[in-house]
């Protein structure tokens, strides 16, 4: 069953369950607001083809309906308005997801927006709010296009990640790569920031790095990991047949007490500056 809003839907509270479809039509308008619970369960689908508004508390997915293929569906415009989430209650599961096929904007200031289900993306999503961060904690699967601008900032905080060819990360914000398994292939880059604390990051087709910090974690796969300014390298591991590459003109500055380590055939290839203290490179 399909209930197809053609005007206004304003969802300020409840549940919407079953195996149906609330269908927001593409001259519609869907105002998700206020601080009570609204939650999707049992298998039911909420698709966007118009414009979808979320603030306050966010969409939430029942872990205890035991049923999958939950899903938010966004195929318009979805402006997620200020700190709201899109969770899972009361935990983390890739098994319900949260899918963009057209634009998605946190424009927040200063927030952090969680998504706690499987985020898949292959349209356009921008981070615009100055000092925001989007949490990413059960996965994403990445063909689209995400823009992550100056003083906003990606977390990738657990779960399976992955980007096709089609893939691509814009913007001079920051990547936080925390926690998770990571596959990375395509024409990847990104001009930003990239903080490396943890999980484990296969990177299989070329990668263009500017600024890197690296103080867990593992970096890894086939391809050539390139730095073309700086990196920090205080902890962590780079492993796989992959290689490490140090462009003219750049420098790394491998420092301090942690363990840094080169194993599984990895090659680290300086042509900048290399400058070794501390604990060194094992």
């Amino acid at each position: 069953n399909v209930l197809t809003i053609t005007e206004l839907l304003t969802w300020t509270g409840g549940t919407m369950s079953g195996s149906g479809t609330t269908e927001v039509g593409s001259a519609a308008v869907a105002q998700v607001t206020g601080t009570a619970v609204k939650t999707l369960v049992g298998g039911w689908r909420l698709v966007n083809r118009g414009t979808l508004n979320v603030s306050g508390r966010g969409i939430e997915f029942d872990l205890h309906q035991n049923v999958n293929g939950t899903t938010l569906e966004n195929a318009g415009r979805m402006n997620v308005l200020d700190e709201a989430d899109i969770t899972l209650n009361p935990y983390y599961d890739p098994s319900r997801s949260f899918v963009n096929h057209g634009s998605l904007v946190f424009s927040g200031v200063g927030v952090t927006n969680e998504v706690r289900v499987l985020f898949v993306n292959d349209g356009t999503v921008e981070v615009q709010g100055a000092g925001s961060l989007l949490q990413l904690s059960s996965g994403w699967t990445q063909d689209g296009t995400m823009d992550i601008p100056t003083g906003a900032a990606l977390w990738l905080a657990g779960g399976t990640i992955k980007t096709g060819a089609e893939g691509r990360l814009t913007g001079a914000g920051t990547i936080l790569f925390a926690g998770g398994t990571g596959t990375f292939g395509g024409d990847l880059g990104f001009p930003g920031l990239q903080r490396i604390t943890g999980g484990t990051w296969n990177f299989n087709t070329d990668y263009v790095a500017v600024d890197v910090e690296m103080s867990g974690g593992t970096l890894a796969g086939t391809g050539v990991f390139n730095v073309t300014h700086a990196l920090g390298w205080t902890g962590g591991t780079m492993a796989g047949s992959g290689t490490t590459a140090i462009a003219a003109g750049a420098e790394a500055n491998a420092t301090g007490a942690g363990v840094k380590s080169l194993t599984g055939g990895r090659r680290f290839v300086n042509q900048g500056t290399l400058n070794v203290s501390g604990r060194g490179i094992e």
